[in-house]
């Protein structure tokens, strides 16, 4: 078991169990081919078949892939590198889930789910979710009612979990800046925002209208415009008008979210259902080689990318400025210099010239240097963007105003209670393939050791 929660529901007698492989990037089914995720052909075996053969020792039966009422189920999407492709896959994916709990209503589903797989799976988790919530007599209690919520355990082998985070939220120096210029924005618009009010009610209960001959209303004195002489009753108004908007707005504000799962759609409370057994949140093993992991490595190189680009656009950008003046001639040529007026007053019309200049850049040199800063910042973000983009499979419009982290873990705790398995030591230790098969005389003792070794870099560069 993944957990002795007393509060997570087991599979029971009365569920049968149903596992499904789902695959990542780049790995789409072909016709001619049984790939690692598809129950293998008679006589052969795959990751699925051996998985079977462990989950039957263990008395489970052979529930990966396992045929209901005569349908035979499989699974398989485009692989491609998408966020279009990955939601079309997890829409597919949640019909297959209500498809076996329609033909077999004891199914407990469990998912095994590789690379941008698990991204898929997590999508589909939520489209069911929601499936059971579309429901007109729905209540809080069905997602973790296990009767209802027939979801199981949840396996991840190397998934990049996108986490958005928003650039207020980031703890970062530049996002607190950025959240504390935010705030001062917010709050001097909300002040000017309430001053107009408050000056326009003053205006309107400090003249005479219709209305006064009918119904006697106090009359307040001529409108003060100037805010620091106003009552301090009516400046206290005004202060906690502001402050509440600028309040009400920060609550407002977008949460740092998991980029394919909405937790809106998760129970508002912990709603249990009548045995007091909950079936939310799931339990989820996460297999990750943390930065081994090829895939991870390539879309957490955000610091290789800002080392290469960042000098780049500051060498374009701020160009250096040019303060010197043009020097006068010396030597031989001096003497027929001096002697000739047309060529003294080119030499001071030059002079006047750039002394000018610089005092014209020194004077607006604060302000360019800002611009050209601004600048900068545009173009590394907007690049960062656009490479980002295109690595992850993500459309640009999910990076504006936001960072797309990579993380080894979902990072929904009130969905899944994640049980991190790092395999980065276990890959370190193993011996290289060729090694094993002895092509090798020495067999090196680790399988990374030219990552912290100079010996074995050199060893490593010259047998590439």
């Amino acid at each position: 078991m993944l957990s002795e929660d007393p509060d997570t529901v087991p599979p029971t007698a009365e569920d049968t169990p149903y596992v499904l492989v789902i695959h990542g990037t780049w790995n789409g089914r072909t016709p001619d081919l049984r790939r690692w995720y598809q129950l293998p052909e008679a006589g052969s075996e795959n990751f699925c078949s051996l998985l079977d053969d462990r989950l039957e020792a263990a008395g489970l039966g052979r529930p990966v892939w396992r045929a209901s009422d005569g349908a035979n189920y499989d699974f398989g999407w485009s692989g491609e590198n998408s966020h279009d492709a990955r939601i079309k896959a997890a829409g597919d994916l949640c019909a297959l889930l209500l498809k076996l709990t329609r033909n077999d209503p004891s199914a407990r589903i469990s998912l095994i789910a590789h690379s941008h797989g698990g991204n898929v799976v997590i999508k589909a988790i939520e489209l069911y979710l929601r499936h059971l919530r579309s429901h007109k007599s729905f209540q809080d209690q069905w997602l973790n009612d296990p009767q209802r919520n027939r979801l199981g355990r949840i396996v991840f082998l190397g998934t990049p979990f996108f986490y958005k985070e928003w650039a207020l939220l980031t703890k970062t120096p530049g996002g607190l800046l950025k959240s504390a210029l935010l705030i001062t924005r917010d709050f001097v618009l909300a002040a000017a925002f309430t001053y107009i009010v408050i000056l326009q009610m003053w205006w309107m209960y400090s003249t005479e209208s219709l209305l006064d001959k009918l119904i006697y209303i106090p009359k307040l004195p001529a409108v003060i415009v100037n805010a620091s002489a106003w009552p301090l009753w009516l400046q206290g108004v005004g202060l906690f008008l502001s402050v509440t908007y600028c309040f009400i707005a920060q609550m407002l504000k977008p949460q740092n979210t998991n980029v394919y799962f909405d937790e809106g759609v998760l129970p508002k409370n912990d709603a249990r259902n009548g045995s007091g057994r909950t079936t939310l949140p799931l339990d989820a093993l996460v297999v990750t080689a943390g930065l081994l992991d090829e895939a991870l490595l390539g879309m957490s190189a955000e610091p290789l990318v800002f080392a290469a680009l960042v000098p780049q656009i500051r060498s374009a950008v701020f160009k250096k400025t040019r303060w010197g003046l043009p020097p006068p001639p010396v030597g031989a040529s001096a003497k027929e210099f001096w002697h000739h007026p047309v060529h003294i007053m080119w030499f001071s019309v030059r002079l006047i010239a750039q002394t000018t200049r610089n005092i014209v850049v020194l004077a607006f040199y604060p302000a360019v240097w800002l611009w050209r800063t601004g600048l900068a910042s545009y173009l590394k973000n907007k690049i960062l963007q656009v490479v980002s983009a295109a690595a992850f499979g993500l459309p640009p419009t999910e990076f504006a105003g936001a960072r797309i982290a990579v993380r080894t873990d979902p990072g929904i705790p009130k969905l899944m209670r994640c049980h991190l398995w790092a395999t980065a030591s276990l890959l370190i230790n193993r011996p290289t393939s060729s090694a094993k098969n002895g092509l090798h005389a020495r067999i090196p003792s680790t399988r990374y050791a030219y990552l912290f070794d100079p010996t074995e870099l050199k060893g490593a560069c010259a047998n590439s």
